[in-house]
């Protein structure tokens, strides 16, 4: 939802397993809820966010001024980009394949993930990607962040009748990107955004 509470405005209702696009909100809050029935439970899921007035980059956001070096090629060359009033600058370009991370022979970019995304590629070095280390829910005041529900469980999905809610609060001149980066739910039980 679109503020801190249940009552703030709905942005999207979901369920199923059908990614939605980036969700975006207009304030520096967001409320989000997840409640399951008593019949089918699945998976779960995993969102990021990000909050941001600059520039965007691999479904990443950036301030004004950061810098980025992205490969093309096949991790052959790297160009770098600056970010200034929100658009890209392209600075230079040079040999970035110290940047890729390896993994069974396969050459993986920087910022991605392997290993049901556990595993992230930090510019030449796999580091495992940090998780909620709240069960269900929880407030937060952080610029980015991720959350995976759930995190262990014995047979791979969450609980019958689960209440979840997460807080997330950004600073007060920026706005809040969401990015659903996997989801399965049962068709009954729904994710409120």
């Amino acid at each position: 939802r679109d503020g801190n509470n249940s009552e703030a405005p709905l942005i999207i209702e979901h369920d199923g397993s059908s990614l939605p696009s980036p969700i975006v909100s207009t304030t520096n809050q967001i409320y989000i809820q997840f409640l399951s029935d008593g019949s089918v439970t699945s998976k779960g899921f995993n969102f990021s966010w990000v909050s941001y007035k600059g520039c965007t980059y691999n479904g990443n956001v950036y301030a004004i001024g950061d810098v980025v070096k992205y490969p093309q090629l096949n991790c052959s060359i790297c160009m770098e980009a600056t970010c200034e009033n929100g658009m890209w600058i392209e600075n230079n370009a040079n040999n970035c394949s110290k940047n890729c991370c390896e993994e069974d022979g396969q050459l993986y970019l920087p910022e991605s993930y392997i290993n049901c995304k556990t595993k992230y590629c930090d510019y030449g070095t796999w580091v495992p990607r940090p998780l909620d280390p709240q069960c269900c829910g929880g407030e937060y005041v952080e610029t980015s962040g991720s959350i995976q529900y759930p995190i262990y469980t014995i047979d791979g999905s969450y609980p019958d009748y689960i209440r979840c809610t997460w807080k997330i609060t950004v600073a007060s001149d920026t706005v809040t990107k969401i990015y659903l980066e996997d989801l399965d739910i049962g068709y009954n039980d729904h994710l409120y955004i």
